[in-house]
């Protein structure tokens, strides 16, 4: 028989979702950025969360950290806070977080960043979707 699937965005990938739909949450099609607290290379950034109480793995903790970082390291190649020159500086630099290298294009906006396509479970788990 037909099973439909839905999907949703970014933003229906939390617990919530469990509490409201219940068992109807189970497989729900959610795109989400890469778990980047399972990266290896991230283990000691991820500790340093857990040491202070915190969950490393919510979607959007570590692309706030990169984000942060990105900031912080225009104000130390600028050496203070103009924001034309810092977007200058942005432009031209590349930045290694804990998402990946970033770069900008002359907009502005992000040259590369990937979304995956993962099954949402009704406990709050996900799996990436094959």
């Amino acid at each position: 028989g037909f099973k439909a699937q839905f999907m949703g965005p970014e933003g229906v990938g939390n617990n919530d979702i469990n509490a409201i739909a219940g068992p109807a949450s189970e497989g729900l099609l959610v795109t989400l950025p890469p778990s980047f607290d399972k990266n290896p290379a991230n283990a000691d950034l991820v500790k340093s969360f857990v040491d202070v109480g915190q969950d490393a793995s919510g979607a959007f903790v570590l692309t706030a950290y990169s984000a942060v970082q990105v900031l912080a390291d225009a104000m130390v190649k600028t050496g203070g806070t103009d924001t034309d020159a810092m977007q200058k500086a942005m432009r031209e630099m590349n930045f290694s977080t804990p998402t990946g290298d970033i770069q900008f294009d002359e907009k502005g906006d992000l040259k590369q960043f990937d979304f995956v396509v993962y099954n949402w479970h009704q406990d709050g788990s996900k799996t990436e979707a094959k």
